[in-house]
């Protein structure tokens, strides 16, 4: 993952470039970096900051990748100081930009409703005409109400709906109300308890953590999730009585980060839920904890990416979780009544941790996992089956036999069939 990252760097005050080269490394990302301006600190509360204008240089460096034959996957376009600059980077994403990469534009402009220093209408006119070649955008409601030409203060919803005649895919920032912070994205909110504090620098690290995101392959409802909850802790991070000028510290907040991405911290949530639902029953807390420890070892075997590891983690904790209402409907826990049962329960627990395409495709695997002849091609399925056989074997002291052709009729992954294999079979 190739990620290019245009905007200024600040040598003092944690901004720009100063948070997107470590947040997207720290994500995995190989981050080559662009300066448009050279700053001794960032403008915001300083005085007598010196300022270098790199606009000639940026066709020099050009030229020069250009003989390095490089390309990028991502493109992250921060501040930009001029329209020549504007027509730059338009030139870079058409000649730097691979075939199916993603161009990813944080139109800065203004906040609190106003434009900032040295920028006019006709900036904002320029701005808008990058927008419209790039795959996201980043406004705060600021830049939202100026790109669209709404009043400042006009609902987050109808911004969005405006801002889609520009680009598909819309993320409009910064839309707060007394106790939360919200994002708006095409097919969603996302909403957070309002930290305390202003920092420069939070809307470098959302956008940061949202481009890292996407150079990894999320969906956009998980790069939003992921973006503002790091930003948030970042700022809830930073003590209140620190020197604002100096932005967040978000260097604190990257472990968190790097939880999120591997979904652990959702994880946690689903695991906690599902324990705190069965409630007394230890042995079906014990029982889904085996499952998600073999599931967890086959997903590793398997070399299943980040996305499938967490879904498959996700349907390990719920598999069971349609058993108690099962007993309680039907007074027994079949198979067929799990499944029944399952989808439901499964539903109100996932429901503000995941997105509804994660939560649906987590159901479908509750839903089938004692239907062995519909597993087809779902290999999340697939691996779920095993690793609760895995662990069904040993507590329900299944035959050897009847493991041996278990296996050959319905193990199918490698790592599976060693484990059957060494644990029962030998």
């Amino acid at each position: 993952m190739r990620v290019l990252a245009i905007n200024d760097i600040s040598c003092v005050g944690r901004c720009s470039l100063g948070i997107a080269v470590p947040v997207l490394s720290a994500c995995g990302c190989v981050c080559d970096l662009l300066p448009t301006a050279v700053l001794s600190t960032h403008t915001g509360g300083f005085e007598g900051f010196t300022f270098l204008d790199l606009t000639d240089e940026i066709p020099k460096i050009t030229a020069h990748w250009k003989t390095l034959s490089i390309s990028y996957d991502v493109i992250y376009s921060g501040y930009l100081g001029s329209k020549r600059q504007v027509e730059l980077v338009k030139a870079i994403r058409r000649d730097f930009l691979k075939p199916n990469g993603k161009f990813v534009v944080d139109p800065v402009l203004g906040d609190h409703g106003k434009l900032y220093t040295n920028f006019d209408e006709s900036f904002v006119d320029a701005m808008r005409e990058l927008c419209k070649e790039a795959d996201h955008i980043l406004p705060n409601v600021t830049e939202a109400s100026y790109l669209t030409a709404l009043p400042y203060g006009a609902p987050p919803e109808r911004l969005l709906e405006e801002l889609k005649k520009l680009c598909p895919s819309p993320i409009v920032t910064s839309a707060d109300t007394e106790s939360e912070t919200r994002t708006f994205y095409p097919g969603g909110v996302l909403s957070l308890p309002l930290a305390p504090g202003i920092y420069h620098g939070t809307g470098d690290a959302f956008a940061s953590a949202f481009t890292a995101c996407i150079a990894r392959g999320l969906p956009v409802s998980d790069c939003v999730s992921v973006a503002g909850r790091f930003s948030t802790r970042a700022v809830s991070l930073t003590p209140l009585e620190a020197d604002k000028r100096y932005g967040i510290e978000f260097e604190a907040a990257i472990p968190y980060l790097l939880e999120l991405l591997s979904g652990k911290e959702t994880l946690r949530k689903i695991r906690a839920r599902a324990i705190d639902y069965f409630g007394s029953d230890v042995s079906r807390i014990h029982h889904m904890l085996k499952v998600l420890g073999f599931a967890q070892l086959i997903a590793e075997g398997e070399k299943l990416s980040e996305r499938e590891s967490f879904l498959l983690s996700a349907c390990a904790i719920l598999h069971d979780i349609g058993i108690p209402e099962s007993e309680k409907k039907y007074g027994n826990a079949n198979g067929k009544n799990q499944e029944k049962e399952g989808p439901p329960v499964a539903r109100a627990l996932l429901s503000d941790l995941t997105d509804e395409e994660t939560t649906e495709r987590i159901c479908r695997v509750v839903s089938l996992h004692h239907s062995y002849s519909k597993i087809g091609g779902d290999k999340i399925l697939q691996m779920l089956v095993e690793a609760d056989m895995l662990v069904n074997a040993r507590d329900e002291e299944i035959p050897r036999e009847s493991l041996a052709l278990f296996k050959e009729r319905v193990f199918r992954t490698e790592s599976g069939k060693k484990y059957l294999e060494k644990l029962y079979l030998v």
